[in-house]
């Protein structure tokens, strides 16, 4: 046997060449799985950025959403009593095809919002007109409003939340 060869007959066996041990030591086992790894989470950044922009949206989309807001809720601050203030949540449609908003469920009245049903086309970002009416109050009380869509598919159910602080 020549002397290139990394392992070595010896009486009890086999025995690892020098130039053997510094490849496993370079390269342990786990080196691969780990390279593995780093390909499918740079494929999978690769194709969040390539289809949705962010990575965000596409976690939303494998989660079975096909309309997401960019932001689910809106802090306005302080509010006076009787004003109202316009809202807007600017909702991604995730998808290719259109998606429509058939209706809007609040906790109260207190939100009003467009004409529906609202048509929102594949790929698009619309932004979604609320206006929130301050209720009169006696004392400083916060409020948390909240919101569900009602669309034309099934997805996971997501509250839009409006939260202000209501002076007299």
């Amino acid at each position: 046997m020549g002397s290139m060869t990394l392992a070595m007959m010896t009486e009890g066996g086999t025995e690892t060449s020098g130039n053997a041990k510094v490849a496993r030591w370079i390269f342990p086992p786990y080196v691969g799985v780990i390279a593995m790894l780093g390909v499918a989470v740079t494929l999978f950044v690769w194709w969040s950025y390539a289809n949705f922009g962010d990575i965000r949206s596409s976690w939303f989309y494998l989660n079975g959403y096909h309309l997401i807001a960019e932001e689910y809720q809106v802090e306005l601050g302080k509010v006076a009593a009787g004003e109202n203030v316009p809202v807007t949540f600017r909702l991604k449609n995730l998808t290719g095809k259109t998606v429509f908003l058939l209706g809007i469920k609040s906790d109260c009245s207190c939100l009003a919002t467009a004409e529906l049903p609202i048509e929102i086309p594949g790929g698009s970002v619309f932004g979604l007109e609320m206006l929130f009416q301050a209720e009169q109050v006696d004392i400083e009380t916060e409020v948390v409003r909240w919101s569900i869509l009602n669309l034309n598919v099934d997805q996971p159910i997501r509250l839009l939340e409006i939260r202000a602080v209501v002076v007299p």
